[in-house]
C-alpha cells in the first residue's frame, strides 16, 4: 500500500494505494508517473515530451517514439496557422 511515489521502490509509482511498475515506451498511460521515461503523450509512453504541432508518439508501428507527422495536428494538438501556401493549416 502507498500514499505516494516515494513509498515506492525504484521502477514503481503509486497508483490508487498500489505500488505499480512504471510501463515502458508504447505502454498505455494517461499520466507521466506511469512512465519509465516520464512521458505520456498521446495515451502512450513516450521518449520524450512530444508536444509539438507536427510529432505524436501514437503512430503505428512506432508507438513509444516521438515521430514527425504529416496531415492536421493530432490528439487535439492546435491546428498550424496559415501562411497562405498550399500546406497552411497542416503539418
Amino acid at each position: 500500500m502507498c500514499m505516494m511515489d516515494s513509498e515506492c521502490a525504484e521502477g514503481s509509482y503509486c497508483a490508487a494505494g498500489v505500488c505499480t511498475p512504471r510501463l515502458p515506451p508504447g505502454g498505455a498511460c494517461t499520466i507521466n508517473n506511469a512512465c519509465a521515461s516520464g512521458f505520456c503523450a498521446d495515451g502512450v509512453c513516450c521518449d520524450q515530451a512530444c508536444n509539438g504541432q507536427c510529432e505524436a508518439c501514437d503512430v503505428a508501428d512506432d508507438a513509444g517514439a516521438c515521430t514527425a507527422v504529416t496531415g492536421p495536428p493530432r490528439n487535439g494538438r492546435a491546428t498550424c496557422a496559415t501562411d497562405g501556401s498550399a500546406c497552411g493549416g497542416a503539418c
